[in-house]
């Protein structure tokens, strides 16, 4: 049977549950990332991006098990800046589904991907972006791919 995905836009009210998706799933992606999920790195999310971002909650039998943060950069382009699955519900269509909300928002989307996130770039890769360019992220000094898609 296949898992009926609702999304709903995040309010303040949710960016706890937010916090706690981006926390374990980014755990799980980026193990080479020192206190990722904790400290300064979830601060940051909470008090930087968050307020500014357009966050989508993807949820399964009305439990939240993803999320997308969508940030404007320019006219016609959207930066995914984060698109996390809890590891328990993932390749079950969740980040798809919220790959497809986000591509109604932008007819240009980017989304930063650390290099050494290898399951990361394959799933941006099956989901049709390619490689932009090439960045070092400041806080982690690791490789960051920007990915890039033509909605």
């Amino acid at each position: 049977m296949t898992a009926v995905i609702t999304l709903q836009h995040a309010k303040p009210d949710d960016w706890e549950t937010v916090l706690g998706i981006w926390r374990e799933a980014a755990r799980a992606a980026h193990p080479f990332v020192p206190g990722e999920g904790r400290g300064a790195r979830a601060h940051a999310v909470r008090a930087d991006l968050l307020p500014r971002a357009e966050t989508m909650l993807a949820k399964v039998d009305d439990r939240a098990v993803g999320v997308l943060c969508l940030l404007a950069k320019r006219e016609q382009i959207a930066e995914i800046a984060k698109l996390y699955v809890l590891p328990s519900s993932q390749k079950q269509g969740i980040g798809r589904a919220l790959l497809n909300w986000a591509s109604t928002q932008a007819p240009t989307l980017t989304a930063p991907v650390f290099l050494r996130n290898t399951a990361g770039l394959g799933f941006w890769h099956a989901m049709g972006f390619s490689e932009a360019e090439r960045a070092i992220d400041a806080a982690t000094a690791e490789v960051v791919v920007i990915m890039e898609r033509q909605t």
